[in-house]
């Protein structure tokens, strides 16, 4: 089994995007957990357009998006397998599909929230290039 070692500048790259899309997450998750002064600020218009089954799905896809972040971030200065970047890389671009199915679904959230999935989106993109070899090959 080949391993692959990513180098500190691209560790350094993967570390600042990983940051930013767990913050990107971070406010997500805060914006679509209905708190007592949410319901207040929002009002209950946002509590009647958001169907709670369809906002559990996305938080739960983004806390499983943060997982594989994690893992990623935890074992970068180990060296990975091939086949451990693969599951890693793998596992992003699933649950980032599965983000945008679930956007694009409701006209509501993707009004409301489209935006910051697209970023975090962006920035998985820019991560998987900067991995050491051809990921997205993974995901065809």
């Amino acid at each position: 089994m080949e391993k692959l070692r990513i180098s500190s500048e691209s560790g350094r790259n993967i570390n600042k995007l990983i940051d930013k899309i767990n913050s990107t997450c971070n406010d997500l998750l805060d914006t679509l957990t209905l708190k007592p002064d949410a319901v207040g600020n929002y009002g209950v218009i946002i509590s009647q357009k958001l169907d709670t089954e369809f906002v559990d799905r996305i938080v739960r896809n983004i806390w499983i998006l943060k997982a594989h972040l994690k893992d990623l971030k935890a074992n970068m200065d180990e060296e990975l397998s091939d086949e451990r970047v693969e599951n890693i890389a793998n596992g992003l671009l699933e649950t980032s599909d599965q983000l945008n199915q679930f956007v694009s679904s409701n006209g509501f959230f993707h009004n409301s929230f489209g935006w910051a999935i697209e970023e975090v989106n962006t920035m998985i993109s820019k991560i998987l290039d900067r991995l050491p070899i051809g990921v997205y090959k993974f995901a065809a």
